[in-house]
């Protein structure tokens, strides 16, 4: 298993070259769609994205902050691949 947790592939980072031939997460979530992730599917590899950590870690500290735990749904993800999106411009 690969997790990649360096800030090498974030956006304006350089990338770095592996060879893959394991289960593959990356944590970073802009890109959503790191080369190393892009290099995973092209092997046909199970990969994840940074996203749902994002979220996930999120919950406990809005919970904290508001008393409530807030549900991550698909609807929470669609948001928020909007406006990352949007950011891009």
């Amino acid at each position: 298993m690969l997790i990649n947790t360096t800030i090498l592939v974030m956006l304006g980072e350089p990338s770095m070259k592996i060879n893959l031939n394991v289960f593959t997460t990356d944590i970073i979530y802009t890109p959503l769609a790191t080369p190393i992730l892009k290099q995973a599917k092209e092997l046909f590899l199970k990969t994840f994205d940074g996203l749902g950590m994002l979220l996930h870690q999120n919950t406990i500290v809005f919970e904290r902050w508001f008393g409530h735990k807030p549900e991550v749904t698909k609807e929470v993800r669609n948001y928020i691949l909007f406006k990352l999106a949007e950011r891009k411009g």
